[in-house]
């Protein structure tokens, strides 16, 4: 495993995690040093190699010798000098059989490299194919050994039969159809790192001429191959133009991790570049895909992410391409509202949108209007969130827009809707709300976007947080929770994993929500995540004072106000606390009653009618309990004008209730 790249360990930990539900058994091998990105579950085993035992190694190597004689002498000399380590043990005894024996304990090598030279060494002729097949990769198809070597098929023949007698590669198939693999990985080493810098250059440029030239639809399909081979042969502009082919390529798959590793290639050659208008342009090209790349893999509000798109805001200084300009601009706006930093994006947005309304037919300024209304929501300006949001809905033309999704990270038709979703529930516009949350998941997979769709999965669950409708937001958590497992989309596994363990928990799985929900908590923080971070703890709050941990829940609730106090979202949290309050040993009412007038005296601010109602529900309680009847009456009567009950928003019928029995 510790070779293995990105898409492969995502394979490997779906596997993992699937290995107590299904009757799968999955051995994998790996060096000490390696570390499973997954964690550790009860059905896992971790197996330590440890070096083979002098009995176990001497039988091995008269396993490997079989029939042939080796002294007694040289035998433990052997096992002594190889350590116990199999691959050392079986390739010296390969060696030892293949030399005339002279020598005694001196012919055995001081290590495992310098055993694999010296058994290349003896191969004449083939030594100079396995050079040219370690520049081509582990594993290999004989067309393209046979391009780059140049020489008769006769000969290559010959060559590539003695590798495979001396059981240094393996070969499947029969030429022209075969396919060749190093033994070992630390076999290929050997031979490249026999081979003269030059001769190396000389053969990468060779295999890149061969892949552009005689394999076009590998070169095509595997831009990351070509782009390695020019890279080693020198040949930075084209290798550029290639990683940023096999960069924007994963992009497309929603290979994010690849597609940052790609991208941060190219960005490393380009830096080489002159500091002309069109090197700055494609560097700013480069580092807008590495931003997109890095926000499902990383996180919007991750350093790396800050750091890619502030290089392209830099770049942007000065371009001419305003396309350009607005995708840096973004990339900051976008790292700073999910850190929580009003200043910043206040600023970004309003700089955005005014150089938008200059393109009034552009496609940035729906963009700008989103972006807008993102930060207006942000700042508690609800009403005017949902203005600039219905402009974004009004003018967005799916077959137009679509294709921006991979420029932007997210199609801006699915971005509208969900903002729009999560400013309507507040507003008391429950109905519209919960439609256009499902048209969004509905529209999400026709984008052919991938991050698009976990993006309109992660505002549905915060929608159900809201709503307080546990049944939806188990299914959408879990569903989100598996898409990014499955792609490496950690932005959204960390909000995935504390909100399926808040609804694992309020549907009785107290102590694996608990865990999940601490576990979320940690990786939203490791990723600077703060935007929704309120809501968050709000919830857990509450699940610590149901379980009477009254004093961790108001330190929990203490930390949500001061993340709150930055922004216009904590109506809501000023009703939780007056619940906690509540639930003390000697009930605080008059902190209580104040606490929940605050979230009313907000909500009313903001026309966030549902918080209101909401508040106010709370607040009548209190008061019917403290035999103010007529008080709880006055309250809710006003609250509850325009609200008609549904399952949706289950406080109204419980106002309406409340209201009846204090009537009668």
């Amino acid at each position: 495993m510790h070779w293995a790249d990105p898409s492969t360990l995502d394979l490997l930990r779906v596997l993992a995690e699937q290995g107590a539900a299904v009757p799968l058994m999955l051995l994998v091998t790996s060096r000490p040093e390696f570390r499973a990105p997954w964690p550790h579950r009860s059905h896992h085993t971790v197996i330590t190699l440890a070096p083979l035992e002098r009995g176990e190694a001497l039988r091995m190597v008269g396993e490997v010798a079989e029939r042939q004689a080796i002294s007694s002498e040289m035998m433990e000399a052997l096992v002594t000098r190889t350590g116990g380590v199999p691959l050392f043990i079986e390739e010296v005894t390969r060696l030892l059989l293949e030399g005339d024996g002279r020598g005694g304990a001196q012919q055995i090598p001081l290590t495992l490299h310098a055993s694999l030279t010296a058994r290349l060494d003896r191969l004449g002729s083939a030594k100079v194919v396995a050079q040219i097949a370690s520049v081509l990769g582990r594993e290999l198809a004989y067309p393209l050994i046979r391009a780059v070597a140049g020489s008769s098929e006769t000969v290559l023949a010959a060559a590539l039969e003695r590798l495979a007698e001396a059981d240094l590669i393996h070969v499947q198939g029969m030429p022209p159809d075969s396919t060749y693999r190093f033994k070992h990985t630390l076999v290929q080493d050997a031979a490249y790192e026999s081979l003269l810098k030059s001769r190396r250059r000389e053969l990468h440029r060779a295999a890149a001429r061969a892949l552009n030239d005689e394999f076009q639809e590998t070169a095509e399909a595997q831009p990351e191959l070509l782009a390695y081979y020019l890279t080693e042969a020198g040949d930075n502009e084209a290798a550029i133009a290639a990683w940023q082919r096999a960069g924007e390529g994963a992009l497309h798959r929603a290979a994010y991790i690849e597609a940052s590793k790609h991208l941060g290639k190219a960005i490393e050659l380009a830096e080489g570049l002159g500091d002309g208008s069109t090197e700055r342009l494609l560097r700013l090209r480069l580092q807008i895909a590495y931003g997109q790349a890095l926000i499902p893999s990383r996180g919007y509000g991750a350093a790396e992410t800050t750091a890619a798109f502030a290089r392209a805001a830099e770049l942007a200084a000065g371009i001419e391409d305003a396309a350009e300009r607005f995708l840096a601009r973004y990339g900051l706006w976008a790292g700073s509202i999910v850190r929580g930093e009003p200043k910043a994006v206040r600023t970004l947005s309003a700089a955005f949108l005014r150089d938008a309304e200059r393109e009034p037919n552009s496609p940035e300024l729906m963009w700008g209007h989103r972006i807008m209304g993102s930060s207006l929501w942000y700042e508690g300006d609800y009403i005017g969130a949902q203005e600039r949001l219905e402009q974004v809905l009004a003018s967005y033309d799916p077959q137009l827009h679509r294709p921006l999704a991979f420029r932007y990270g997210v199609d801006v038709g699915v971005a509208g809707m969900v903002w729009l979703a999560v400013t309507l529930w507040p507003l008391g516009k429950i109905a519209r709300a919960r439609r256009l949350a499902e048209q969004a998941l509905a529209h999400a997979p026709g984008t052919g976007h991938l991050a698009t769709v976990a993006y309109a999965l992660f505002f549905e669950c915060n929608l159900d947080l809201l709503c307080r409708d546990t049944g939806r937001l188990l299914t959408h958590a879990e569903s989100l929770v598996t898409m990014s497992r499955e792609h490496g989309l950690a932005f959204y596994l960390a909000t995935g994993t504390f909100v399926l363990g808040y609804a694992r928990w309020r549907t009785g799985e107290r102590q694996s929500g608990e865990a999940d929900m601490r576990l979320g908590k940690r990786m939203l923080g490791e990723q600077g995540q703060h935007l929704w971070l309120p809501l968050y703890e709000a919830c857990r709050a509450e699940t610590e004072a149901e379980t009477s941990h009254v004093d961790s829940a108001i330190a929990t609730l203490h930390d949500a106000f001061a993340e709150s106090e930055r922004t216009g979202q904590h109506a809501e949290l000023h009703r939780v606390r007056g619940d906690i309050l509540l639930r003390v040993d000697r009930p605080d009412f008059t902190a209580a009653e104040a606490a929940f007038a605050r979230a009313i005296e907000i909500a009313r601010s903001q026309r966030t009618r549902s918080f209101e109602l909401r508040a106010t529900l709370a607040l009548a309680k209190l008061y019917h309990e403290t035999q103010r009847n007529e008080a709880a009456r006055a309250l809710l009567r006003p609250a509850l004008e325009g609200f008609s009950p549904t399952q949706e928003f289950l406080e109204i019928e419980q106002a309406q209730t409340l209201l009846a029995a204090l009537n009668s």
